[in-house]
């Protein structure tokens, strides 16, 4: 099957945010209120470059876009256990609100927050409903948030946010049937740069209302850790995202580098070329380095679509199998030797 370039999607992107009025046909407004966009938006991208170019991103992709919001769709309006839109700061605007699906079982489970990427401009927590029936299924009470995007507010407000999401859930989520003791924090692509910050960067770490060791574990999941090490982006939509020079050099994740962290998960695809391995294996060896009790793990045939796409209710990809041990020896309070390792079982999706 022939494929296109990532490249090909991020130009697309980005002659969009330049001259919106071109797209409009296939775009949708970079509205933090608008609902459904991300994997709707990344659908027709991808629809658009494949007739356009004659090739494209695989096609399954699409196909696992569409089922993805398909899926999310019927969760979130048939999902049994699940509290909607709660608010986690005093008069919420709506991307400051979570949802929280509660698995069918006795007693306090272990949770999981997933903060979802997007770009730090697109991303809905109904979005990514399938994820929380994934995650149920596993036994874990599953919490997904928003926080507010670009351009309706800068950085460093969609880390404010999603640190107060955290707040909110080690102090409340034993009332949903979460165990405060046993919460582990994911992030996927933008998701990530913001967990890694809020962990190493002493200015939000210090707004956590709990000890950052209280977390049973991080799992950064395709994260840009170095905005300029071969990432193929557009490296001026992220200086407009972050909004200076300045900006663009202190949110990169690299820059922080300490050893007292959670245990702490790194997976990056083999194949990405939006957020490279070769920036996610240079951040997670700085980070061992400095006595970090860091596990990272490569995907060979993995790219930025299939860490979560495989991740689907009833997938049981590469990133799957990973994601799911980690859960699990880490609210089961096991431990695992921090390293560096090349997972070859898992060279090709199933």
């Amino acid at each position: 099957m022939r494929q296109a370039s990532l490249q090909q999607t991020r130009d697309v992107h980005n002659a969009r945010m330049q001259n919106p009025k071109a797209f409009s046909r296939f775009s949708f407004p970079l509205r933090a209120s608008r609902v459904g966009r991300n994997l709707a938006q990344a659908a027709v991208v991808a629809l658009v470059l494949a007739l356009v170019s004659g090739c494209g991103i695989p096609l399954e992709h699409i196909n696992d876009l569409r089922l993805a919001q398909k899926t999310g769709k019927a969760v979130r309006a048939e999902y049994p256990r699940l509290t909607k839109d709660v608010p986690y700061v005093d008069n919420a605007a709506d991307l400051q609100k979570l949802d929280i699906y509660r698995p069918d079982t006795e007693g306090l489970a272990p949770v999981l927050v997933f903060v979802h990427g997007g770009y730090w401009q697109y991303g809905h927590r109904s979005e990514y409903a399938a994820l929380g029936k994934t995650f149920t299924d596993e036994g874990f009470v599953t919490v997904l948030p928003d926080y507010r995007l670009y351009p309706d507010v800068h950085h460093p407000d969609w880390i404010t946010d999603t640190v107060a999401a955290l707040n909110w859930v080690m102090k409340n989520i034993d009332q949903y049937g979460g165990d405060p003791s046993r919460i582990v924090v994911a992030g996927h692509s933008a998701g990530s740069q913001i967990l890694a910050l809020i962990a190493t960067d002493d200015e939000f770490r210090d707004q956590l209302e709990f000890p950052i060791e209280r977390l049973a574990g991080i799992a950064l999941l395709s994260g840009p850790f170095d905005y300029d090490a071969g990432a193929k982006r557009d490296i001026k939509a992220v200086h407009k995202i972050m909004g200076s020079d300045e900006l663009y050099e202190s949110t990169q994740p690299e820059k922080y580098i300490r050893p007292d962290l959670p245990p702490t998960l790194i997976l990056n695809g083999g194949e990405d070329n939006l957020t490279p391995e070769t920036q996610a294996r240079a951040y997670a060896e700085k980070l061992l380095a400095a006595g970090a009790p860091v596990r990272y793990e490569v995907l060979p045939g993995g790219d930025h679509y299939t860490m979560v796409l495989d991740m689907l209710p009833g997938r049981n990809g590469p990133s799957m199998i990973l994601f799911r041990q980690f859960l699990r020896e880490k609210t089961m309070r096991t431990t695992t030797s921090p390293g560096i390792r090349r997972v070859s079982p898992f060279a090709t999706r199933g």
